[in-house]
This record gives structure tokens, sequence and C-alpha cells, in this order.
């Protein structure tokens, strides 16, 4: 089974790993690893994806807190996906 770990907390993230594999991963819009933190806090809710300590794959949600929000900067790193249908085979 694939051991990706989910994190919502924000306090231990490396945003300079984060811009440089959005970078590597061609998922890079531009931003600092300053506005990359900027965004993130300043979101509703995120979450970074782990594997083996390496971050692979970011989400986080956009909301007026009533009812509309949007989920924006989902990203999974380019070798990392589809890996847990294949270790379900």
């Amino acid at each position: 089974m694939l051991d990706v770990t989910f994190k919502t907390d924000l306090s231990n993230v490396d945003w300079l790993e984060m811009k440089t594999t959005l970078h590597q991963d061609n998922f890079d819009n531009g931003r600092s690893c300053e506005q990359l933190k900027i965004c993130f806090g300043n979101s509703y809710a995120t979450c970074i994806a782990y594997f083996k300590n390496r971050i692979i794959g970011t989400a986080r949600v956009l909301s007026d807190g009533v009812c509309n929000a949007y989920i924006v900067d989902v990203w999974t790193y380019t070798a990392q996906r589809n890996l847990y249908k294949a270790t379900q085979r």
C-alpha cells in the first residue's frame, strides 16, 4: 500500500521544497515561496500530501464561509499519479 500522509497543518511546510517541486513538475505559476505561504495561509482549508517526507500533492479551498467555496491549486506530482490504483492490482 502506498504510504501517503495528508497534512492540513502548515506550520512545518518547506515552502522552498514546494516551489522547487512545483517548478520541476511544470505546475509553477511564478509565485515565490513567500507568496505560496501567504496563499495557503489565507485559505479556508488546505491539504498537502507527502510521500516519504516529500511534497507530492496540494489542494486548498477558498470560501466565503457561508455557501460558496472553490478548490484551487489541486496538484499531484506527475510521477506519483495513479500509483494507488497500481498498488491495488
